[in-house]
């Protein structure tokens, strides 16, 4: 069975929360640290002086006591006891958009490019055969403008142009479908695909929509194309819960997961765990609520509420952002499964997080683990209110790392100022029968950080306020 085991505890409950110096990113790609520290691999390359992002993620690793003993000098290898000399590493950012309708910073919905630099350096300290960044955005983002925006084109010119190693860019998409200015899609643009193709994995009853499965005709995606916002039938029902997946991420010996710390409408809040999805090119098999049942907990009788609320998302997000936490919009409907009565969308999130771990190279589901994870959560600018697509920026602060996926969401939606317990796809985990992703409860994990865990009070989805807070915990008991 594969385990990570990090520090000198060899156990892989500890969580770290690292509360950094600044709530901003540097701005001059690719991204060098601030000085030429002993271990870094790109000695004579030049030197970022503002760059604290990167001495932060070097501070946190030490703080993780990752290595520790080689602290310090040119042997320190953090990733030594994650990574095997020879591995191939994913690194998966969450690369899920380009824009950010509520007009702030793109970054409170996708990790930025120091942060991604700073721990390929580290990934290539432990000497692996190959690199590989991947993700698969939404829909209608082009990856090539995310990865603009990101810079990860320098970052990987810089990378490949100064060591042996090879490090690749691949979106993990087969397609893409732009929207024009009114959110209409104009086209379905194909992709150059995942290099390695795609492995088609049915679950069947092992799946945690098997539970569900009696309402199997009334599953929907939220795909903007009508035809695919009613296809997740066709692969979810009581026979079989079937889900494609990148041969890409299935070829990797060990996963680096970068998602960025912002809430969630449908699933509370999304960290590394939802991070996940990207690794299926078809999305739209995926269900994200049930018709009629996950949709509502206002009426839907009058037709103009729901008009009025699948308006474009760009002025739906701006009447929210500035009339959300007021008394008027709490007769409005919540349509396709935006609120805390969802009980369909974080069971699809967990099942591809199984794939993820479970999944052999040719996808076949294995008893153990098949390659090896790490989570580092970027919280120096958050998302929180109308996430994960249209958040408002949260200067945070704060880097979340871990081996434990679950360990590490439950210590993100904590910090954010949630009790995790209210949290679907975090307090479920433990009820998982096979290919579990954690056998850790709350308590057990080790929490480490630089500075007391303060709470941090990200403000909730308006659907989710009262339903994330301990001291108003009525939804949690109602439905249990």
């Amino acid at each position: 069975m594969i385990e990570n085991n990090l520090g000198n505890e060899g156990t892989n409950n500890k969580v770290c929360i690292y509360f950094c110096p600044v709530t901003e990113y540097p701005e001059k790609a690719p991204f060098n640290p601030p000085m030429e520290f002993p271990e870094y691999p790109f000695k004579g390359r030049g030197v970022n002086l503002g760059n604290q992002v990167y001495e932060s993620i070097r501070e946190m690793f030490k703080l993780m006591g990752m290595d520790i003993k080689n602290y310090g000098s040119e042997l320190w290898n953090p990733f030594g006891e994650v990574i095997m000399p020879g591995d191939k590493v994913v690194i998966k950012p969450a690369l899920t958009t380009d824009v950010n309708y509520t007009g702030d910073t793109v970054f409170s919905i996708i990790p930025h490019g120091s942060i991604i630099r700073a721990v390929l350096d580290y990934v290539l300290i432990a000497k692996p055969s190959s690199v590989i960044i991947c993700d698969g955005p939404i829909p209608n983002a082009a990856f090539a403008d995310v990865s603009r925006i990101v810079r990860l084109p320098e970052i990987v010119s810089f990378v490949n142009a100064n060591q042996k190693t090879k490090v690749e860019l691949i979106d993990l998409r087969h397609e893409y479908a732009p929207k024009d200015e009114k959110g209409h899609v104009i086209d379905i643009i194909k992709t150059k695909e995942d290099p390695l193709g795609y492995s088609i994995i049915d679950l069947g009853n092992e799946s945690l929509l098997n539970e569900i499965s009696e309402d199997w005709m009334k599953y929907r995606s939220v795909s903007s194309i009508k035809f695919e916002r009613f296809a997740p039938p066709l692969y979810h029902n009581r026979e079989n819960n079937i889900y494609s997946v990148s041969n890409t991420i299935l070829s990797g010996n060990v996963i680096i997961n970068i998602p960025k710390l912002k809430t969630h409408r449908k699933v509370g809040i999304s960290a590394t765990i939802k991070n996940g999805v990207g690794i299926t090119n078809k999305k739209f098999w995926l269900p994200h609520f049930r018709e009629g049942i996950d949709e509502t907990r206002y009426s839907l009788k009058k037709k103009w509420k729901r008009h009025f609320y699948r308006l474009g998302e760009r002025i739906q997000c701006l009447f929210f952002k500035y009339f959300g936490n007021k008394e008027t919009v709490r007769g409005l409907p919540t349509v396709d499964g935006n609120w805390p009565g969802n009980d369909t969308t974080w069971r699809s999130a967990i099942d591809l997080y199984r794939i993820l771990l479970y999944a052999d190279k040719k996808g076949v589901m294995r008893n153990e683990r098949q390659r090896k994870h790490f989570s580092l959560v970027d919280g120096i600018i958050g998302g929180e209110n109308f996430g994960p697509l249209a958040p408002t920026e949260k200067k945070a602060g704060i880097l979340i790392c871990g081996v434990n996926p679950v360990s590490v969401d439950a210590v993100a939606a904590k910090v954010m100022g949630f009790d995790p317990l209210y949290i679907k796809m975090i307090y479920n985990c433990k009820n998982i029968g096979k290919f579990r992703l954690s056998e850790i409860d709350a308590p057990e994990i080790n929490e480490i950080s630089n500075k007391k865990i303060n709470n941090l009070h990200f403000i909730a989805p308006f659907q989710w306020k009262g339903c994330l807070k301990k001291r108003e915990g009525k939804y949690r008991r109602q439905t249990e």
